[in-house]
This record gives C-alpha cells, structure tokens and sequence, in this order.
C-alpha cells in the first residue's frame, strides 16, 4: 500500500520529502502512518476545508478558526497532552508556519530509534485529539485530560508492541508468487486506483495462521475504472 501511495503523491511528497520518509519508515506502524499522512496531508475533514459548513469556530473554545495547526498543536488542550504527554514537549516553543514545518522541527531533537518513537507518540495522540474533538461535536463532552493521556500512552505501548512482533515476523516474510499454497490457509486484500486510462494495483496476502504476509503492486493500462477494477 505505501508503495501505491507514494506513486500516486508523487507532486505532494516533492516539498516535504523527509517528511514522508520518516512517517513511511518501515519501523512505523500502518495504521499510525496512515493517520500521520492523512493529518499532516491535510485530508482530515477539518471545517475550513468545508465549504458547505458555514460556522467555522472550534468545536473546543468556540473563538478560533478550526485548522488543523491550532486542533493538533495551538489548542491549550493540546499544547497540555504535548508538554504532560510520555516525551514532555513544549510545542508551543517549536517553529512552525504549518503542521508539517512543526513536525520536522520537533524530529530535530531526536534521531535513530528514539525518532520512530515519538513519531509513533506523536501519531497515537493526534489520533485521539480527533477522537476527542468528535465526541465533542457528536455529544459535547469529552474525557478529562489525565485519562485522555493514559489512553495515549497505553495505545502508544500497545503500537509498539505490534511494531516489534511485525519485524519479528517480517524475517519469516513469504514471497509472493501469483498463487497461494494450496495447504495454507491464506487471504487476499485487493486495491486499484485508476486515473486517465492508467491504473495502480496492489495485493497484500495474508498467512490467517502465522500472520505472515507479502505484497505485490504494479502499474499498467486501463480504458475505465471498471476495466481497472476487474
């Protein structure tokens, strides 16, 4: 899937490019990779990317335009999960114009295997200050900042813990070879993008038992999405 990504942001990775080198880093979870390009991408349904919606204000302080640089980082909720958090950072002290310059400079500070662990941090508590906010639009309420921290720290522990198994199986990696052994119980994730009569592919295969998995991506010629569905 990353390689799938990368070839289809090609003209978005260009600026920013050690950016996505650390958040693709092989060491980085998926799932928190996914939810680090999505929320320094810009493609969180945030309100001031929605031209439908007419009140702009944070659903937190109701003064401030809702943007993802004040959501994620400015916010004083925030600014105290950065500075109490497992890495106690003081956000509010690191240069920045956008999410992405911050998080390069807060990379700054670290380097090897502490930087892949903050990354992973940093990925784990921006997914809860969203999981926050929309508990805060859907019921009004959230959780006090203590537990909101301890969810934090505990779904950080519980990434790392994946991270390590999936290199350890990782050695054990089955090649992809077109078709699964017929005495293991094996299942496919299938996805296609297509786009002006070109069309990205990707397999992931799946080991149900051992959990151990290959991929397999291409790029080739479609007349339709249909066609590059099929």
């Amino acid at each position: 899937m990353r390689k799938v990504y990368e070839m289809d942001q090609q003209h978005r990775f260009k600026d920013f490019n050690i950016i996505w080198k650390h958040i693709w880093h092989p060491k980085i979870q998926p799932r928190v990779a996914l939810f680090l390009w999505r929320c320094f991408n810009d493609e969180l349904p945030i309100k001031i990317k929605l031209p439908f919606v007419k009140e702009k204000d944070y659903f937190f302080c109701q003064v401030d335009v809702e943007d993802g640089l004040h959501l994620f980082r400015d916010y004083p909720f925030s600014l105290y999960l950065w500075y109490d958090g497992m890495f106690n950072c003081r956000a509010n002290c690191i240069p920045r114009e956008n999410l992405k310059e911050f998080l390069v400079n807060l990379l700054r500070s670290f380097t090897g295997e502490e930087s892949h662990r903050v990354l992973m941090y940093v990925g784990c508590q921006v997914e809860e200050v969203w999981t926050q906010r929309n508990l805060m639009r859907l019921i009004g309420k959230m959780y006090q900042p203590g537990a909101i921290i301890a969810c934090i720290d505990a779904k950080f522990i519980k990434t790392i813990e994946v991270s390590t198994e999936r290199e350890r199986l990782e050695l054990n990696r089955v090649d992809f070879s077109g078709k699964p052994w017929k005495n293991y119980d094996y299942f496919f994730l299938i996805d296609a993008s297509w786009k002006e009569g070109s069309t990205r592919l990707v397999v992931i295969m799946i080991h149900r038992i051992s959990r151990r998995w290959a991929t397999n991506s291409c790029c080739t010629i479609a007349y339709s999405a249909l066609d590059a569905e099929i």
